[in-house]
């Protein structure tokens, strides 16, 4: 039996104002265009860093050169209050009790 690796990815993104549901569920929506694994999926808001949300997600073990362009474009085209990110390629996921875990967002689940 095979067993696909997968490696972990952390995008931490710098919003222009105070994160609000909208940037959650766009921060959750870009994860979910990405991952292998939509159970994977975590995206907190950290208390102590301002404007920063952080999405925790595996995807299909690859050369980080090869995704890390493809990963920061899909974060930057989905968030309108992108300001900057940061792609990091941890050993293991790097959620901390600090970070708050958001509730996961479907568009079946988002209220217009």
């Amino acid at each position: 039996m095979l067993i696909d690796k997968v490696m972990n990815v952390k995008v931490e993104v710098e919003l222009c104002d105070h994160p609000g549901k909208k940037d959650k569920e766009q921060m959750y929506e870009a994860a979910e265009n990405l991952t292998n694994d939509i159970k994977s999926i975590v995206v907190s808001e950290p208390k102590r860093k301002g404007n920063i949300l952080i999405a925790e997600f595996t995807i299909n073990d690859a050369k980080q050169i090869d995704v890390v362009d493809k990963i920061g474009d899909k974060f930057s085209d989905i968030m309108e209050n992108y300001d900057a990110s940061s792609i990091n390629f941890p050993k293991r996921r790097t959620t901390t009790r600090k970070s708050q875990p958001i509730e996961k967002h479907t568009r079946s689940k988002v209220n217009t």
